[in-house]
């Protein structure tokens, strides 16, 4: 019986440890990104890859507002479809997961404009277009990707 009652306490700290090894993780992602960017002398050219980097850190701090602005500014300082077409799909989830449908199907459609061709941008209009009961348009989506 002690027995059992070890496996059974060892599982659940295992658990616990998990989770919070995983939280630490996913901090320390962060600060390191954060300290990376902070490091760069000029700011306003900052890579996409490290644009989109810093987006994924304020979504996961669900600071909407800072992930909006920054990506609207690059928004308006890059040239390259592909890279503007990524910047809307990302601000259509900001404004997905605070549960402004329709402002985040308006973004993912001009993402759809710019790149019609990449795959999780088809995949989030189609979901955007699920949740606001627009099953036509869904299943007309459900088939590119």
């Amino acid at each position: 019986m002690f027995e059992l009652y070890l496996i059974l306490v060892i599982s659940l700290l295992l658990l616990i440890c998990y989770f919070i090894t995983n939280s630490l993780y996913m901090l320390y992602s962060q600060a390191y990104i954060l300290q990376k960017l902070f490091k760069l002398n000029n700011k306003y050219k900052l890579p996409k890859d490290d644009i989109l980097n810093l987006a994924k850190v304020y979504i996961k701090r669900k600071q909407w507002l800072y992930c909006t602005t920054m990506l609207e500014f690059y928004i308006d300082q890059t040239q390259s479809n592909q890279h503007i077409a990524e910047y809307y799909n990302y601000l259509g989830l900001c404004y997905q997961y605070i549960k402004l449908y329709e402002i985040a199907k308006s973004y993912y459609l001009k993402a759809y404009n710019k790149e019609p061709s990449i795959k999780y941008i088809i995949k989030n209009l189609a979901n955007i277009y699920k949740i606001c009961g627009d099953k036509e348009n869904f299943n007309k989506l459900k088939n590119k990707y």
